[in-house]
């Protein structure tokens, strides 16, 4: 799928599992359901996938790409809301071991360059990869990973819908898919969309009217 379906399913999954009552858990679901629903296609910065001879549809290259920058971008305006707002993420980050902070910090980039430089479908989109993106933002802010993780498994689940493999058990080198659609199919991605933002207004918006 591709990059905003992603994004609005990540949020909305987040939002719907963990039914966040206070502000500080609305934005982590923002933030873990944007960064975790977009971040496996990292590894589409260079655009290779071992499953074809064909390099991703530009439609779709670029769509994720754009889509994991924004993501980063509603990170950003969160957490800035959060520091003026004083909801308390940025205050738990700050008031956290400053040793540990770096450490996860260190942790959180090397998986990313890890993933940035993985033939497509494979390490970001595997339960290592998962496992691994999760113990370093322990080491940021714990209670961002569960939102983070099902951001993250929202995005293996939906790729595992399209016709090209995914390597859930990598470094194993077998990969499955449910061969039901295509990664850039404009019915599917519109539709999923849809559900998505409708999800965030209803789980996100809807508790606070």
């Amino acid at each position: 799928m591709i990059g905003t379906t992603h994004m609005a399913v990540g949020i909305a999954l987040c939002a719907a599992i963990t039914q966040p009552q206070t502000a500080e858990q609305c934005f982590a679901a923002i933030i873990g359901g944007a960064i975790g629903g977009t971040i496996p296609d990292i590894d589409l910065e260079k655009p290779t996938d071992i499953f074809t001879e064909e390099p991703p549809k530009l439609i779709s290259y670029f769509s994720s790409v754009k889509t994991i920058r924004f993501a980063w971008i509603i990170a950003a305006i969160v957490l800035y809301a959060d520091w003026i707002l004083k909801v308390g993420i940025c205050e738990h980050i700050i008031a956290d071991d400053i040793k540990i902070l770096i450490i996860g910090l260190i942790g959180f980039i090397i998986v990313v360059l890890k993933g940035r430089y993985s033939v497509h479908r494979t390490f970001t989109h595997s339960f290592l990869g998962l496992i691994l993106f999760s113990i370093s933002l322990a080491f940021i802010y714990t209670p961002l990973v569960p939102y983070f993780a099902i951001g993250l498994f929202s995005h293996i689940i939906l790729d595992l819908f399209t016709k090209k493999p995914v390597q859930i058990l990598y470094p194993f080198p077998k990969g499955i898919c449910f061969n039901i659609c295509k990664a850039n199919d404009r019915f599917a991605n519109s539709l999923l969309s849809v559900l998505g933002i409708i999800g965030v207004v209803f789980f996100l918006v809807q508790p606070f009217l």
